[in-house]
């Protein structure tokens, strides 16, 4: 995803620095009245002429409500948001986690099952409950051409024989290991 780092790069794979063009202001559900609004920096690549929108921490694409309040009411406590809001969130980011594991999963060849990225993805955001949203929104929003240098997915991707896994962990290799042997 792109954050406001003060550097902007091109999300279109070219990987040129972009200009600052222009800013847009953004006001965000859940967060206190009296801050001020979100400030979102649009650029533009010299390469490629495409623009990209850098968001701020705070600010999830797409979304009204601000990160910090998506990630509470996912994480089960309370929040000025109602049910079928939450139910959405839910859903968004059950899509989220599939497509990652289809990215990841051609990333490896097809030689990792989606099932068992699925699995590693869940494991990994019970042990972090802190940053796994982030986790998932990066992953998401990071294109294909560069997610192999994505520094996270040696956390999701680890040898067999490294793994501690539950039983239903094991029958999946088990079942992974019967289609390909090598």
């Amino acid at each position: 995803m792109n954050k406001s780092n003060g550097i902007f790069r091109c999300s279109n794979g070219c990987d040129s620095i972009n200009e600052k063009t222009f800013t847009r202001e953004r006001n965000l559900k859940g967060v206190d009245e009296n801050s001020p609004l979100t400030l979102l920096i649009i650029s533009r690549c010299s390469s490629c002429l495409k623009y990209t929108t850098n968001y701020s921490d705070g600010v999830v694409p797409h979304k009204q409500y601000c990160f910090d309040v998506i990630q509470q009411a996912l994480n089960g406590y309370s929040v000025e948001a109602c049910e079928r809001t939450i139910g959405y969130w839910k859903a968004w980011v059950k899509d989220m986690l599939i497509s990652i594991c289809q990215k990841i999963t051609k990333l490896y060849k097809y030689k990792i099952s989606e099932p068992f990225i699925l699995l590693k993805l869940q494991e990994y955001i019970k042990t972090n409950k802190e940053d796994w949203l982030r986790l998932i929104l990066d992953l998401f929003y990071t294109p294909f051409n560069s997610f192999c240098a994505y520094d996270k997915i040696s956390n999701i991707h680890c040898s067999h024989s490294q793994l501690t896994v539950s039983k239903k962990a094991a029958n999946l290799l088990k079942r992974e290991e019967k289609k390909d042997p090598g």
